[in-house]
């Protein structure tokens, strides 16, 4: 009786099984019996390629059981649950790295998920067009990244006006940044149950503290993820306003797309990267309280809202936020620009 074991070699290279009694055939992709041999080799331990695959199995009913389940054509449930348990594989290295990275930035007074520590200034230029005499506007400026990099980059024909709830921040950068009058730091009282739970002003009502027709560029660098629908839709249209014709928003966010929403909701726990539990409708939340402190909006919602207030959408750039690899940033980025004729 002929004995032999079934294996898929890859590359589709033809591999010649040779039975017992001497019987042989050749079958393309399948496996090796007792004995085989790819086709530039005399044993498939010989070949690069093949040799991983051949110390796995041995001649019996248990390899031929594994022959068998590699032969058979997996179920889309099967292939569901092959595909859940790749994404929670991943997702834990990847909880993993984040927590390396956390504590690396933490040295440095980084932001805690890698944001703030990105080089913007390099997709200012590239993206949006940033120049040296460029008049730009920072909402939610924090400790001063930005202005930081642009300190060495604005000429004496460009601004810089930097907008912050928190007041203590303002203080510091008014103080650091004194010599250079092209730089200015704005404080709002803006209430926020993340950065300023007891704060004044309504962000839905908020009036930016800059006239019309005044700015080439506005940044909101993890900003519209610290932000309600009805803050986020006022801050679009104050955007809007200040922004000169052809003017550009630059913004980063979290963007529920199909593909990304796929994952969101699949991954249950807070702490998790790429973790949103929390459906608001057009949004969603990583943290039940407080609520804003990680906001996700859905990207149609986004688009829209933002065309009603006058700014289209130039270019998109997917980030790594909920796992995907194919990218160099962690949140999207939203290039708009603001029309001409508006």
């Amino acid at each position: 009786m002929r004995q032999e074991l079934r294996l898929r070699v890859p590359d589709g290279r033809r591999v010649e099984e040779i039975g017992v009694g001497g019987v042989s055939r050749e079958r393309r992709c399948l496996s090796y019996p007792l004995v085989a041999r790819c086709g530039d080799h005399e044993g498939i331990r010989d070949c690069r390629r093949c040799a991983p695959y051949a110390g796995s199995y041995r001649a019996g009913g248990q390899g031929r059981r594994r022959a068998a389940s590699l032969d058979r054509v997996a179920s889309p449930e099967e292939l569901e649950k092959r595909l859940e348990a790749l994404e929670a594989a991943f997702r834990i290295a990847n909880e993993d790295t984040d927590r390396r990275l956390t504590k690396l930035l933490k040295r440095t007074k980084g932001d805690a998920r890698g944001e703030r520590k990105e080089p913007h200034l390099p997709y200012l230029i590239d993206l949006a067009g940033l120049t040296p005499e460029s008049a730009v506007l920072d909402l939610g400026c924090g400790d001063g990244d930005l202005a930081r990099q642009l300190v060495a980059y604005l000429g004496s024909l460009g601004s810089y006006d930097g907008l912050e709830v928190q007041a203590r921040y303002v203080a510091e950068l008014a103080v650091r940044f004194e010599p250079l009058p092209n730089f200015r730091f704005h404080h709002a009282d803006l209430r926020n149950s993340m950065y300023n739970p007891g704060g004044a002003i309504d962000p839905s009502t908020f009036r930016f503290p800059l006239g019309d027709n005044t700015i080439d560029l506005v940044v909101a660098k993890s900003l519209f993820t610290h932000l309600l629908p009805d803050a986020a839709e006022n801050y679009f249209r104050e955007t809007s306003r200040v922004l000169v014709p052809n003017g550009v928003l630059y913004m980063t966010a979290y963007l529920l797309t199909e593909k990304s929403l796929r994952y969101v909701v699949r991954t249950p726990l807070p702490d998790t990267p790429g973790a949103f539990p929390y459906g608001h409708g057009v949004f969603r939340t990583r943290f039940k309280e407080p609520i804003e402190r990680a906001i996700a909006f859905d990207e149609d919602w986004l688009t829209k809202t933002c065309a009603r207030a006058g700014l289209d959408v130039a270019s998109t750039y997917y980030g790594s936020w909920w796992g995907a690899l194919d990218t160099t940033t962690r949140q999207d980025i939203v290039v708009f620009n603001k029309p001409l004729n508006r």
